[in-house]
This record gives C-alpha cells, structure tokens and sequence, in this order.
C-alpha cells in the first residue's frame, strides 16, 4: 500500500473535486445523442473528449472496471473475469475490493489525506473508502440488508440506509435511481474530494435490444437526465469552476443472433460433469465463459491433448469458435493471465452459453439478455469514450486512449502524478 502522508499537501489547497461517473457500456457513438440533450449543454461547453477508448480482454465489467481503479491490465491486478473459478459450487462475484492484487486510485487518493466515495462501483466492496457503498452481485437477495452493511462503510451505510427502500429489486433503473440518490446524497453532506459512481441501465439494455443506439435511446436518454442531475449538484455545491465531472464507459457490446452450448458438448464428449444447477462438479477440459471468449481450464490432460479437443470441437461445429490463444499468447498479447491454459473467442455471432443444455444451437431473440454481449476481443466493435467535463489544468498533454491510461489522467485531476 502506498504510504501515507497524514494529510493533504500545499498544493491541494485550490485542487477541484473529481467526480467520476462509470456508465457500464457507454460507447462514443451515444456521445452524439447526450451532446444534443438541452440540460447536458452546459457540461459538454467545456469539455475534453477521447473517443474510442481500447479496452481489455476480456471486456468484461469487473476486468475493465479494476483497470480503471488501477491502471493495470488483467493479469495485473487480479480480476480475469467477473466470477471466480471453481468447481462444485455458483460461482462467486469477483466484487471484494481485497480481490484486486495492486493499489487502486482510492488507495493513492487517500494516502494524500484526501476523502474519497464510491458508490456501485464494482469490485469496492470492503475497500479503505470514506463514503462507500458497494456492489452487491448478483442481486443481493432476501437479506440484503446484511449484505450490503458487511461490505459498506460506516458512513456510507448510513446513507444506504437514507435511501433504500422495500421492493428494490437492485436491478436497472431500481440500482440506477439507489446509486444516483445516494451519490448526490453523499456530494451535498460530505463533499468528499473523488467520488466515483457506477449506472448499469444502459448496459442490461443493450444486452436486451443490441447495441445500435438508436435502440436504447430511452436507457440513453435516461443516463443524460442523471448526469444533468449530477452536473447541476456540483455546480450548485461547487460553482462550475471547482469540479472536474468525468464520464467514461467500460466496454462496448456485439450483436449475436445465436446461441452455443459449448458445455452440453463438453458433456457428451465426457470432458465434464454437472450438478443439477448447471454447476461444473469435475472436468478434463472446462470452458469459463464470458459470454463471447472463454478461459479454457484444464485437468487431467496434457495441453497439447486440450489444444486438439478445442479445434476437434472448432471443426465439428464450423463458425461457433473463433481465434484460439495459449496462454502465453494472452499475456503476451492483452495482459491476461492466471491459471487458465487457452482464452477462445466465440465465432461471430455466437453467444456462448454457461450452462449444458439443449438444442446445441438456439437463435437468439430481442428481450433475451444476450442479443448483445461482451467478453469479446478489445479490438472489437464499438470503444467506450472519457469525457472530462469542466476547466482543466495542465492536461493539455496528457492522453488517454485505453482502459490503462484513466487511473492516471483521473488522479492527474487531483494533482497527483502518477
């Protein structure tokens, strides 16, 4: 952990609140529908926009959302998927923050003495913030209520708390209206000097209708009411003269128009077992998907022998697989890395699915939460931007154009060189 300095240097004493907002599967193409909305004209007047931004792979919410906190790529900092591998069991959520094996900008933010918040944002739960109000997923349940206070601050379950009510359902614009109610909640009472927040709704949207915006113009029209909301805070809190508001996206998403049940194929061929839940109970070769790529983990097996099943299986069901890597050809290539053997892509249009079922092969229809999807090649597709609203200083050379390059330009904001 970096060492702290007790409290804020000189140079903080003028430094402008930083507040980022994470819109989970904004893409630079729903930029022209937000510029266009009247009440977000006063935000993007004075702003910096980097478009296209280069994700990481696989481009996944938690995997992108820990490099954004970190700057660091998979293999790096932990976080290759969203769920952690294992056997017999669901699956557990990669959202404790003691997940992420390297320092974060919370971490470096508050080794300055300076006050840091967070709300929704993934894998946070449990982290050194001030105001912190985690990510629960997936939906936290009949005891919520416990979930959340193990993994809140103090004070930021005090806020939950303020603004929960029965009947959440923690999904869509239920988590959007909770994440937004407490956040302004937090910038008006504490004021804290970077906060980051996470709005989801954009994203299941795209999952149900694809990526086109013109498709999801009432999830986007809603994501421009609440960043007004947010824009209009600060600078009532602030004057529009003291904050920087940053608006980023995580990834993009694909359009698929079929489905893959790589698993019921594993399961004929005698290369995996499941529970009654869908469950992978034991495996010779086993296929972590991400919805389009896969982290292929193996057992019992020689490397070579697996390499030679997956294109066996890459043969006998032409277009459903796509670009097969080693694993030393991931870390060479996106920094992915951990104890997988292969990372396969999924073949264009192909969504593979997690469970063993039947058909092998099904169409996809709007409304399914897989007519798009991620998990894809970063290269691919439509690129999240970020967005720096409000008057910079001294940024004029600094660039941002992957993933990697945001925990720097945002601690920049704060004065902090990194």
């Amino acid at each position: 952990m970096p060492k702290g300095e007790g409290k804020a240097p000189p140079f903080f004493k003028n430094m402008k609140k930083v507040v980022v907002v994470s819109v989970d599967s904004l893409v630079t193409e729903d930029l022209e529908y937000l510029m266009k909305m009247p009440h977000l004209q006063n935000a993007f007047s004075s702003s910096h926009v980097f478009r296209d931004i280069l994700c990481v792979y696989p481009t996944l919410t938690y995997p992108c959302h820990a490099t954004i906190l970190t700057g660091k790529l998979p293999g790096e900092h932990g976080i290759i998927h969203n769920e952690e591998f294992c056997v017999g069991n669901t699956m557990r959520w990669l959202g404790k923050a003691s997940d992420i094996k390297v320092d974060t900008i919370f971490d470096i933010a508050s080794s300055f003495g300076l006050k840091t918040a967070s709300i929704s944002w993934p894998v946070t739960c449990g982290a050194k913030v001030d105001y912190l109000i985690g990510e629960v997923w997936p939906p936290a349940g009949i005891d919520w209520m416990k979930k959340y206070e193990a993994v809140n601050s103090i004070e930021g379950h005090k806020v939950f708390k303020r603004h929960v009510w029965d009947g959440c359902s923690f999904m869509n614009r239920d988590i959007d209206k909770l994440t937004m109610d407490a956040s302004l909640d937090i910038l008006e009472t504490y004021r804290p000097d970077l906060t980051l927040l996470h709005l989801a709704e954009l994203d299941c949207s795209r999952h149900n209708n694809g990526v086109d915006p013109e498709k999801n113009i009432s999830a986007i029209s809603h994501v421009g009411e609440e960043l007004a909301l947010i824009w209009d805070k600060l600078t009532t809190i602030f004057g529009k003269e003291n904050f920087n508001l940053v608006i980023l996206g995580d990834h993009g998403q694909l359009d698929r128009d079929h489905s893959f049940s790589i698993h019921k194929v594993l399961e004929d061929k005698g290369l995996c077992t499941f529970n009654e839940n869908g469950d992978v109970v034991d495996y010779k070769v086993y296929f972590h998907s991400t919805g389009l790529s896969a982290l292929v983990y193996i057992k019992g097996i020689g490397e070579e022998e697996a390499f030679d099943i997956i294109n066996e299986i890459k043969k006998e069901y032409p277009g459903q697989l796509g670009e097969i890597f080693r694993k030393e050809e991931a870390k060479g290539q996106y920094g992915l890395y951990g104890d997988f053997q292969f990372v396969v892509e999924a073949g264009e249009g192909t969504y593979l699915e997690k469970k063993p079922s039947l058909p092998l092969i099904k169409s996809i229809t709007p409304g399914t939460f897989m007519k798009a999807s991620h998990g894809h090649l970063p290269q691919k597709g439509m690129k999240p931007p970020f967005v720096v609203c409000g008057q910079e200083e001294n940024n004029e050379e600094k660039k941002v154009s992957s993933l990697v390059d945001e925990a720097s330009y945002i601690l920049s904001l704060l004065g902090i060189d990194r």
